[in-house]
């Protein structure tokens, strides 16, 4: 078997492995989701309609003001910047 043939396998194996253990943890991640969240309160014929009736409290936004494609980022955006500053300037 030729070097490219050995890479070509070792790429395959590595990428099946990486598919295998993330599709693990987004079905971990999801079935922990549903098995963590309360079921619906029930009522009962004996409860007065107003009790029943009553709204639950709304529960605020998490304060984000930022869509999730720019979380992936920041930490990105924060090494460059990071970056740029080490870079010494030109001498005025």
């Amino acid at each position: 078997m030729s070097w490219s043939g050995i890479a070509k396998f070792f790429t395959g194996f590595v990428l099946a492995i990486a598919v295998l253990f993330f599709a693990g943890v987004n079905t971990t991640r999801y079935l922990i989701t549903r098995f963590t969240t309360p079921p619906p309160r029930p009522t009962f014929p004996n409860e007065s309609s107003a009790q029943a009736d009553a709204p639950a409290e709304s529960v605020p936004p998490p304060l984000n003001p930022l869509p999730k494609q720019f979380n992936l980022l920041l930490p990105l955006l924060h090494q460059l910047l990071l970056l740029t500053h080490l870079v010494p300037t030109k001498p005025s």
